[in-house]
């Protein structure tokens, strides 16, 4: 007999046993937390908007025609709702995706945005002018200590375990918003 064959079996239809960490569904390999009847937590970190396009320029200059402007000057608008504006439908769909597969724990919001300035907050944290101009004057850079420390700082009160950042994509052995929540991350 050569290799894992069996003596009865043809090439190509050899008995594969799962890897450790996998356990069997109906004969095909699935991670055993997926065969956990318990749902896991799951707070999605979505990736921060640049207020430096045209549409960001236009909010902070206040010459926007966003449904949301004048409530910028008048006790804010949501912050879920300025960034999918600003970035459109890259920020919409992350957004759509963690309301849709979010697995908070109980009281606490299903995702929170990234921000250069703000550390981490839910998406319906009003914003004002104010701290749109503010956010704007923070770059969104790992080098910057003014975005990497209130993300540090707010990391520690995340949940254990299930979370997703999404949108915050990273080169291996580089920093990220992400990496700050989750050892080896």
């Amino acid at each position: 007999m050569r290799g894992s064959a069996h003596p009865t079996r043809a090439p190509g239809h050899e008995v594969h046993r799962p890897a450790p960490g996998l356990g069997t569904s109906r004969g095909v390999p699935v991670f055993k937390a997926a065969m956990d009847p318990r749902p896991a937590i799951r707070v999605f970190l979505l990736s921060p908007a640049s207020l430096s396009g045209v549409r960001g320029r236009r909010l902070l200059d206040g010459g926007s025609g966003a449904p949301f402007a004048g409530a910028l000057a008048d006790g804010g608008a949501p912050i879920g709702d300025v960034y999918e504006f600003v970035s459109s439908l890259y920020f919409r769909g992350k957004r759509a995706y963690a309301e849709a597969f979010a697995r908070p724990p109980a009281g606490s919001p299903g995702a929170l945005v990234i921000t250069s300035a703000l550390g981490l907050v839910p998406l319906d944290r009003p914003v004002t002018a104010g701290s749109l101009a503010e956010l704007a004057s923070v770059a969104i850079d790992p080098g910057e200590p003014r975005y990497v420390e209130p993300v540090r700082s707010r990391s520690g009160s995340a949940p254990p375990g299930g979370r997703s950042c999404s949108g915050a994509w990273r080169a291996p052995g580089t920093w990220s918003p992400c990496s700050a929540c989750w050892a080896g991350g």
